[in-house]
């Protein structure tokens, strides 16, 4: 994956495309650190979570390996926190017509 200019969350061995909808194994975490290092300095690298970023670590749980994973999330990175107060967007859609 070092030669591809952007990857995204979901090409990652986690069978999901968010965060927090599975539990990581140790491998799959394991798997994370590998993926994330290779990335450093080599492209960029775009994750997704519909959970806050303080809770992440958490969420890796094996210190060990969630502090260097989130390490290189971290490392010069772009944030981009999406806030949408109130209700689902989608309860505000109108039902198609037949």
């Amino acid at each position: 994956m070092t030669g591809a200019e952007v990857i995204t969350a979901y090409q990652f061995k986690t069978h999901t495309a968010d965060w927090g909808l599975t539990v990581f194994s140790t491998q799959d975490r394991a798997d994370l650190l590998e993926i994330f290092d290779d990335r450093v300095n080599a492209g960029s690298t775009l994750n997704a979570s519909q959970y806050p970023v303080d809770t992440w670590h958490a969420y890796l749980s094996e210190p060990t390996l969630a502090d260097p994973i989130l390490d290189r999330l971290a490392h010069q990175s772009h944030r981009i926190e999406l806030k949408i107060p109130g209700e689902s967007m989608r309860k505000s859609r109108k039902p198609i017509s037949a």
